[in-house]
């Protein structure tokens, strides 16, 4: 067995992801974040860990389903030109893990991390 082989034998390698940025026009009162491609109505496909959402409008954010997520993170900027949030939800439409929905203003952003079974997060303020 390689040393590579040693290295990795027994581990799950995770998801393959873009490294980098990924704008996200919403335009939708509601955007689903899938780790698969679609083609339904307001859903969008994760690429990267960086999410630059300009949401159209008021609008809470779905994410990603926890089983499929374990050891995700993800990175969501408002960048909207309005003072128009984004309200982070676990996939089921629902709190997050430690029981609240961040809201993300104008110019803010949002840390959000995933161990399997619920997703966590906070909210950082004036990314300017």
């Amino acid at each position: 067995m390689s040393q590579l082989s040693a290295l990795i034998a027994g581990n799950t390698l995770g998801r393959p992801m873009n490294r980098g940025a990924q704008a996200i026009s919403a335009g939708n009162s509601e955007a689903t974040l899938v780790l698969n491609a679609t083609s339904t109505s307001g859903e969008f496909q994760v690429q990267g860990e960086i999410l630059m959402i300009d949401p159209g409008g008021s609008i809470d954010v779905l994410l990603p389903p926890e089983a499929a997520s374990n050891g995700m993170v993800l990175l969501i900027h408002n960048t909207d030109g309005d003072s128009e949030t984004i309200t982070v939800k676990s996939s089921g439409d629902s709190t997050l893990g430690h029981g609240g929905n961040p809201a993300i203003a104008q110019d803010e952003g949002g840390i959000f991390f995933c161990d399997g079974t619920s997703w966590y997060g906070w909210v950082l303020k004036d990314l300017t």
